[in-house]
């Protein structure tokens, strides 16, 4: 007689044909297996693995192929590295929608977990993670560089990536001393000494049409400026006082309005940055060799000497005299440009309040050896990398911040 057995285990189906025992006809025994792969799921991604130019408002969602175990969802089962947000779910969607806009010109990654199941609970295989990058701000004037040259009223504007000049215009500052961008790159401010007296020239992005220009008083020398954290105030030092001034003028509207001075700073202001946290205004003060830190949000100042014997441009002895200064990606270190004798980027730790540090910067110039030292500075976005110039050495150096070099 002949019988048929079914055995399922798990996944395994295992169907056996046995034929009677002793001497019998029946067909002899045979056997036959098929394994058969567990069910899963899987997932459609918003915005698309290496997706570029996403815009900011973009919200992430994942599309499964079946409908989700609502019982299975929670706020881990779709996240974005560094974005809060709060994540919401429909039949077989899961949608994460940040708390904001994403930033511009951001690389963000998005992981969804492999715990969420269909109605008969398939799950993925494994999490899944994926990147993309944002869109450029449409108002930055990114790929290009901005140059400014004291000796004529011209603005040039260079291709970053090949150096090509792509423009050039006049501006009514005829001695142009600095250039910087609002935060949210919709301005920018340029500033100078004309003749015998101050100009701050702002500018918009877009078109590079100026749209105001305020004229200081003529004992006032503005060599560079800051543009506080809301893109609502401009810090303008002054390089002819003899104790440093820094103005404040109110720029929330397309013109600018003097608002008032404040007197912390060093001797000939030279230089004046915020930290990109929006907490210290740092300035330096070339004729006293020291920094002026202001902490904004604490109401606070405080200098840092780079000269322990304090001495100053007017008593006609300077061991540093500080000219630019750079604040690092962490809002921490502040470098510091000794134009004067040293040849060195002297670093403190603005938090500690603490000198931690110098760099040589090997350059020379037979014009006048004592000051032909680091001048402005940039920090560069990978927070490695520093640009100096030299002014009577009329180069650009490139310091890796890691390695000194």
């Amino acid at each position: 007689m002949k019988r048929a057995v079914v055995l399922a285990i798990a996944t395994i189906t295992l169907i056996a044909f046995a034929a009677g025992c002793g001497n019998n006809s029946d067909p002899v025994e045979s056997l036959i297996g098929v394994i058969t792969p567990a069910p899963s799921i899987s997932a459609t991604l918003s915005p698309p693995s290496g997706g570029t130019d996403i815009p900011v408002n973009s919200a992430i969602s994942a599309t499964f192929s079946s409908r989700l175990d609502p019982t299975s969802v929670d706020q881990t089962s779709l996240t974005v590295g560094g974005v809060t947000g709060a994540l919401s779910h429909i039949d077989s969607t899961l949608t994460f929608k940040p708390d904001g806009v994403l930033e511009y010109a951001t690389t963000y990654t998005a992981t969804l977990s492999a715990a969420a199941s269909d109605m008969n609970g398939n799950q993925l295989d494994s999490a899944i993670s994926w990147s993309f990058t944002t869109e450029s701000n449409p108002s930055h004037p990114a790929g290009k560089l901005y140059v400014l040259n004291q000796a004529d009223t011209s603005i040039y504007i260079y291709d970053s990536h090949t150096l090509a000049l792509i423009d050039s215009f006049s501006t009514p500052v005829i001695e142009p001393h600095f250039i910087t961008f609002s935060h949210d790159y919709l301005h920018y401010y340029v500033v100078g000494r004309v003749q015998s007296f101050g100009i701050i020239a702002k500018y918009l992005s877009s078109n590079d049409s100026l749209l105001a220009q305020y004229q200081v008083s003529g004992s006032t020398f503005p060599t560079a400026v800051a543009v506080g954290a809301n893109n609502d105030t401009l810090y303008m030092t002054d390089f002819n006082a003899a104790r440093g001034r820094i103005h404040r003028f109110d720029i929330s509207a397309s013109n600018l309005t003097f608002l008032d001075t404040l007197l912390q700073a060093g001797e000939k202001t030279h230089d004046i940055r915020l930290s990109p946290d929006g907490q210290y205004l740092v300035s330096a003060g070339y004729g006293s060799s020291e920094l002026w830190v202001a902490d904004v949000l604490n109401d606070d100042n405080f200098p840092l000497t780079l000269d322990s014997a304090q001495q100053s441009f007017y008593t006609g002895s300077l061991n540093y005299g500080p000219y630019g200064v750079a604040v690092d990606a962490n809002s921490q270190f502040v470098y510091v440009g000794c134009r004067i004798g040293t040849d060195q980027i002297r670093v403190f730790d603005i938090v500690n309040r603490t000198l931690i540090d110098s760099i040589m910067i090997p350059v020379s110039n037979s014009m006048d050896s004592t000051r032909n030292g680091p001048t402005y500075m940039s920090m560069h976005p990978d927070n490695n990398t520093l640009f100096v110039t030299t002014q009577l050495n009329n180069t650009l150096e490139v310091v890796k911040l890691a390695t000194r070099e």
